[in-house]
């Protein structure tokens, strides 16, 4: 508890903080087009579970230095992307679980009359937990390639069809988790603002483990949401989520033991600071790495 109480002062001091935007950094007198936005933000979090053991629960305070940018290269209504951002994780007593993730984004858009071609790559490498029975930090290696393509009908309607191949690497000790993902879909979108569409997308998907193929699955994916620009700004915000989750014969990451099973309680806070240029047009956006595949079996997303 004396290390909660810490965190959330932290938190709250955090949240205090001053900032102010600035431009970016227009480079187009020496690179006509090409504008770089770097960006830096300042995270503190309490996890109480940090290795997320149904018993003998290890808390701890986590610092979160996040450095990157994003550069964005225009070609009259075309444009070019790329953008990189760490995560330095730095623990206050458990010093060993120290690491950096990292994550690289590129995007080549070309947006003709009626026709928008889209094709990005993303790519992960991070200690995340991934989100099964297997407890603790634990590496991967993530890569996602999203072609789509999107025509016109209307002002407001138009239609598209989309393909994104994944590609995930664990560390050897799980390595039955390795695994590609196909998913192949089409979207209908509505813009109903200015810069803002709805949007109502179908896929359907394979999961092909490299490893242990007996978990190998197929699934139907169907999403409604918004799609529109965003403004890079500065925020500062805090947040406090208790969650309860089963632990069943799962495996820590550090030992690959089993850690036995049970049901219990992890609250994670967090809070921070975040500065960026005013404006940015490069390809923005979070790379997530969660996954809900399981050692025991498979399941869908």
């Amino acid at each position: 508890m004396k290390g909660l109480g810490v965190a959330l002062m932290v938190c709250l001091l955090a949240t205090l903080l001053p900032a102010h935007p600035v431009p970016a950094l227009d480079l187009r007198e020496w690179v006509p087009g090409l504008t770089v936005s770097p960006f830096l933000g300042e995270r503190v979090e309490y996890e109480s579970n940090v290795f997320q053991a149904p018993s003998h629960a290890k808390g701890d305070v986590i610092f979160k230095t996040i450095p990157g940018f994003l550069a964005d290269y225009n070609f009259g209504p075309h444009s070019l992307s790329g953008g990189y951002r760490a995560e330095i994780l730095r623990y206050v007593d458990l010093t060993n679980q120290d690491t950096t993730n990292h994550f690289a984004v590129g995007q080549l858009r070309l947006d003709f009359p009626r026709l928008l071609v889209n094709i990005r790559e993303d790519f992960a490498h991070t200690t995340d937990p991934p989100g099964t029975e297997l407890t603790g930090p634990i590496e991967s290696d993530t890569s996602i390639l999203t072609p789509e393509i999107e025509y016109g009908l209307t002002q407001r309607f138009s239609v598209g069809v989309n393909y994104s191949w994944t590609h995930v690497h664990f560390q050897p000790s799980v390595d039955e988790l390795d695994r590609n993902e196909h998913l192949v879909g089409a979207s209908v979108f509505w813009r109903f603002l200015p810069k803002t569409d709805l949007r109502l997308s179908y896929g359907y998907g394979e999961k092909d483990f490299t490893v242990a193929t007996d978990r190998d699955v197929t699934r139907h994916v169907v999403t409604l949401g918004l799609r529109g620009d965003l403004t890079a700004k500065i925020s500062s915000g805090s947040t406090t989520t208790p969650s309860r989750r089963p632990w069943t014969g799962g495996r820590s990451s550090a030992t690959t033991h089993s850690t036995g099973s049970g049901r219990g309680w992890n609250t994670r806070s967090s809070a921070g600071w975040w500065w960026a240029p005013s404006t940015h047009t490069g390809p923005g956006g979070r790379i997530s790495t969660r996954s809900t595949s399981s050692t025991t079996g498979s399941s869908g997303r």
